[in-house]
């Protein structure tokens, strides 16, 4: 197995033996899509241009967007939340692999009150977003919350209103956690919303709810600190009031389950300070690479994130993968990748 090094440079000439050849010039790399993991592939490609010469471009969408751009073979590699079936990845020639942990929180805008304080049910916060508890001051909220004085204010929901790995991920825990939300609307990337005020991207629903006073929406955990928002708490799987945060989104990532085409499933995880909406973000290649250097290098790269890439991540609030999940994820680039007809990467433990 790899070991991490702690000398950079030395970390990307050992990538650069594993890919079969020596460090290049200067080369560019376009990615795109998820809004989620943005703000860690946009340090960590700017700290890895410092090293090589090679400029790593990912511009900050949606998954949506970046599994299309795939798609069509437009950019390098797309960024997804959304994880795709192995039926897709056959039909598409795409291969799919998990690059970082995060989270998405529940923040509030209520007037003389830390979110942290105020707690919510997995149902109650279904609820919420059914539009069946309308007030911020209903006796099932009040209930739960004895030391808190709710405001008598309605709620006013903040959705996302792009295609996106965050309502996915939100939508998924929703209907594992409530029948009622699973029945009516299931989960999904885009949502029909019946009421509330969507925002585009994660920044666009911050922005939202940094503006409206007894908002309530869900968001990556990173853009949320950067906009001074704060987490409900939620009552996890083993029947704790869980607070986001890399000690919480780790311990979702130590119990992971595996499911089918190697996806990680992290959503209502146990575990004492588990948060229940912990989540995961893909990359997505072309299975057949035509420009070997520049495949060559975009490895390099990746393998430079996971290697030496952990404090970056934990600067902003992700957890990086754990060791046996990137040796799966060497395990899968031997398997499937090809250039010109032949097997690609060598793997080497």
């Amino acid at each position: 197995m790899l070991k991490i090094k702690h000398i950079v440079y030395y970390t990307v000439i050992q990538a650069s033996i594993l890919l079969n050849g020596s460090p290049l010039g200067a080369l560019t790399i376009d990615g795109e899509g998820a809004s989620f993991p943005a703000s860690v592939y946009r340090l960590w490609g700017y700290r890895y241009s410092q090293i090589t010469g090679t400029e790593i471009n990912y511009r900050s969408s949606s998954s949506g967007a970046g599994t299309a751009r795939i798609k069509e073979g437009t950019i390098d590699f797309g960024g997804t939340d959304i994880p795709l079936s192995q039926a897709e990845l056959d039909n598409e020639g795409l291969i799919q692999f998990p690059m970082l942990i995060g989270g998405i929180i529940i923040a509030a805008n209520l007037p003389d009150m830390q979110n942290m304080e105020m707690r919510l049910t997995p149902e109650l916060l279904a609820d919420i977003f059914l539009g069946k508890i309308k007030q911020w001051d209903d006796p099932a909220l009040m209930k739960i919350n004895p030391g808190l004085k709710l405001p008598s204010m309605p709620i006013i929901i903040v959705y996302r209103s792009d295609n996106s790995g965050t309502t996915w991920a939100f939508t998924e825990y929703l209907s594992r956690t409530s029948p009622e939300w699973a029945a009516s609307y299931g989960h999904n990337k885009a949502m029909q919303w019946k009421k509330g005020v969507g925002g585009k991207n994660n920044a666009g629903v911050a922005n939202n709810i940094r503006k409206i006073s007894g908002s309530i929406g869900y968001l990556e955990y990173s853009c949320a600190e950067g906009a001074g928002l704060k987490s409900i708490s939620l009552l996890n799987k083993s029947g704790n009031y869980a607070v986001p945060g890399i000690v919480s989104f780790a311990e979702a990532g130590k119990n992971a389950g595996f499911g089918n085409d190697r996806k990680m499933e992290l959503i209502n995880r146990p575990g004492e300070k588990s948060w229940p909406v912990t989540t995961v973000s893909y990359i997505l290649i072309k299975k057949e690479q035509f420009a070997p250097d520049k495949t060559r290098e975009m490895l390099k790269f990746f393998l430079w994130c996971y290697l030496n890439g952990a404090d970056i991540a934990r600067e902003l609030y992700f957890v990086p993968l754990p060791e046996n999940i990137i040796k799966s994820v060497k395990a899968l680039w031997h398997e499937k990748l090809i250039s010109n007809g032949k097997q690609f990467f060598e793997k080497k433990d």
